[in-house]
This record gives structure tokens, C-alpha cells and sequence, in this order.
């Protein structure tokens, strides 16, 4: 199979392409579930766009300056480039003895991540409007849809940038209503991080969300799948997947055997005989502030958080990372297949012999993170950082 060829192509704020960089060195980009992106690359001195001079200086990129797109192609004809990241341009390097410049950038989901615009922190406050914004009994989609639209300045679109927000799989996913989501003047938590504490809420509340090229954030209600439901998206073992080039994991062991949730007084507990049995009984006490978690049918909303929360956390605690050649990995003739997002969905990975005698890994994953990375010479790795899943009824191993 041919080589999959990648490029950066760097744009204005308004999306005009100002160059394009073509078979540059180390480019690296990561998609992250619930989490800002990242991306980096260099740009050898001696490469002809970065002697072009445009409206934007002689070096046509600078962070924040200018935003990038990553493009792939199996072929590198026109018309076959497909963009799968995008972002804004971060820090920029040089070093002395290095013949390269060195480039950072973030997925537009770093928009999100600063503070609720008040009018009250430019003006004198006036009303109780300046002071909190708040949506009671009102769905998710409201309150974050009020957040995202706060950032975005209609008025000076050059001082802005406009996010979309496009809700999965369907509307019914997105009907709960939720008691009260509470935003104040001073507060230092940004909207990213009012998303992040909404999309914590125990089912049929949570969500997941990540950031596309286009702009457009894309949250899914609730997790994609449950585990007994789970679609595999690959099947992973060394015996039939010569792609694999590296597995690493590690056990911790569960967090907790016995958690303590506790809210303003309140308290609740999950235990599990099970894995106190097999692990001693650990204990931790876990404190919750959300409203609405607190509020919704009191006390059966603090019963399920605490329960989610001890549920996974008395379950040994696997993380797993495996690496593979993109390319190589059949994919029902889509070679640009891991070269895109596939954050939440479900890998299983069988170790067979590899660690064998102490353990052999067997079982499904989520995948949380997914890092494509290409070298001096064209070879593309993928790798993926994976969350094991547990049944709810699963016992110790």
C-alpha cells in the first residue's frame, strides 16, 4: 500500500489559505476525548514557503497570528487531500544549531477556554444579569449553547471566532432536563470547564464531546456505547495484526473498594463485598458540588453519583497503549481510516502470549486519546491510548 502523505496548510482567521506546507518533518497531531487537541511540526529553513513574504510577514504563521489545517491524502493528487485537523497556530521555536523552525498548535476546542463574558467586566455594574447566568430546569443543549454563543462577537468577527455545536445521536439523547446550571461573575472556571462539569453528571445527563476541524463541537449523550452493546471498531492481537509495533500497560489496582460520597451534610456510600474481599477495603471520601446531581429527586441523585463513581473506581485501574502503522491495519479499503478522529469508540486488544506468564490482556477499550505521528522519512505511526471497560456486574480477576 502506499504511503499516506500529510501536510499543513496555514490560514488567516477567515479560513484563506496563505501557504501550504508540504513534506515537512515530525508532524504529530492528537485528537483527546473531552480535552483540548494539540498538534506539532517543523519547517526546515531551506523549505520554499517559508521564503514567501504575505500579508502575515515572511514566515506566513505565528501563534494565534494565524489558524492551520492538516490534510492527508494516499495519494497526493489533487482532489484527494482530506483535512482532519485544524486549529489555531501556538508557540513558534528556533534554536541555535537547528536548521528548523519548530510549531505547536491547538484544536479550536482552546476557544472555549476562558472566562464567561460578563458585561459587568467593562462596565459598572447595573443589574443582576451582570452579576450570574443561569438556566433553570432547562436541558444541556441550552446552557451550553448559551455558553459557546456568550464568545462569539457577531458585531467584530474579526475579534472572534464562531463555534458550532452539534448534538449526537439524537434528540431524544438530550431531553433530560437538567435543575440549575449557575454561572458567576468572578468565577474563574471557564466555559470549557462549565462543559466539562456538565458532561460529568451522572446518566442521563453525561456526555462526551470533542472538537472538529470545522469548528463545530461535537458532544454525543450519552457514551456511545455500554459495554454490553459495544461494537468493536478493530480487533488487536500480535498473531494476526502484524501492524503492532509497541503495547504498554500498567495496573494500579482499584482506587476504592468503599466510596464515600458526601454533599453539604449528606452523606452515601457504594460498597462492593466482592473487591473488598479480594483487595481489603479501601476507603475514600469523595465530595460533590453540582446542583443538580444534589437536587434531582434528592436523595437518588446523590446515591447515583456516588454509585457511578464507585463503581469504577473499585475495578482495577488498566490503561493500555498500543502503536501501530496506520496504513497497515485493514480497514475495509479506507486507508485514511485512523488517520481520522475515532475518540469513544471500542477497540478489543488480546495480548496472547506477549506477557505471558503473569498476564495476558483480553478484553474491549474505549479509546481516549489517538495520536497520529510521522517521521523524517514519510513512516506513519498511530497510537492509542485506551481505557478498559467493565460489565456492571464485573467481579475482581
Amino acid at each position: 500500500m502506499a504511503a499516506v502523505l500529510g501536510r499543513v496548510v496555514n490560514t488567516s482567521h477567515s479560513g484563506t489559505t496563505l501557504s501550504v506546507l508540504a513534506e515537512i518533518p515530525d508532524l504529530t497531531y492528537t485528537f483527546q476525548r473531552n480535552e483540548i487537541g494539540g498538534a506539532s511540526w517543523s519547517v526546515p529553513f531551506t523549505h520554499p514557503q517559508l521564503q514567501r513574504v504575505s500579508s502575515t510577514g515572511p514566515t506566513g504563521f505565528g501563534p494565534k497570528l494565524t489558524d492551520f489545517r492538516i490534510g492527508v491524502s494516499s495519494t497526493g493528487a489533487t482532489g484527494t487531500w482530506e483535512t482532519v485537523f485544524g486549529g489555531i497556530c501556538g508557540p513558534v521555536g528556533l534554536q541555535s544549531g537547528r536548521s528548523t523552525v519548530a510549531v505547536a498548535g491547538v484544536d479550536y476546542l482552546a476557544w472555549l477556554d476562558q472566562p464567561f463574558r460578563f458585561d459587568g467586566y467593562l462596565n459598572n455594574l447595573k443589574t443582576e444579569a451582570d452579576v450570574a447566568s443561569y438556566r433553570v430546569n432547562k436541558t444541556q443543549m441550552v446552557s451550553i449553547d448559551a455558553m459557546v454563543a456568550n464568545l462569539w462577537d457577531a458585531g467584530n468577527p474579526a475579534e472572534s471566532l464562531q463555534i458550532t455545536t452539534s448534538y449526537l445521536p439524537n434528540p431524544g439523547a438530550w431531553s433530560a432536563n437538567i435543575v440549575a446550571h449557575i454561572v458567576v461573575l468572578g468565577d474563574s472556571t471557564t466555559v470549557l470547564g462549565h462543559i466539562k462539569e456538565i458532561g460529568a453528571l451522572n446518566d442521563p445527563y453525561g456526555f462526551e464531546f470533542w472538537m472538529n476541524y470545522d469548528k463545530t463541537l461535537i458532544l454525543y449523550a450519552p457514551r456511545r456505547v455500554s459495554y454490553n452493546g459495544a461494537v468493536t471498531t478493530q480487533y488487536f492481537a500480535p498473531s494476526i495484526n502484524s501492524p503492532i509495533i509497541d503495547m504498554k500497560w500498567s495496573n494500579t489496582g482499584p482506587i476504592a473498594t468503599t466510596t464515600i460520597g458526601e454533599y453539604n451534610g449528606y452523606y452515601r456510600n457504594s460498597r462492593y463485598l466482592n473487591s473488598r474481599l479480594v483487595y481489603r477495603d479501601w476507603w475514600q471520601r469523595v465530595a460533590f458540588n453540582n446542583i443538580n446531581m444534589i437536587i434531582k429527586n434528592f436523595p437518588k441523585g446523590l446515591d447515583a453519583a456516588v454509585d457511578a463513581q464507585g463503581t469504577h473506581d473499585r475495578n482495577p485501574q488498566h490503561q493500555l497503549t498500543i502503536s501501530f502503522r496506520p496504513e497497515d491495519v485493514p480497514t475495509g479499503g479506507d486507508p485514511l481510516f485512523w488517520f481520522r478522529n475515532q475518540l469513544g469508540k471500542i477497540v478489543e486488544v488480546d495480548s496472547e502470549d506477549w506477557f505471558l506468564p503473569y498476564h495476558r490482556i483480553d478484553g474491549k477499550f474505549w479509546i481516549d486519546k489517538q495520536t497520529l505521528s510521522n517521521d523524517n522519512v514519510g513512516n506513519w505511526t498511530c497510537e492509542l491510548g485506551l481505557e478498559q471497560i467493565y460489565p456492571t456486574d464485573a467481579t475482581p480477576p
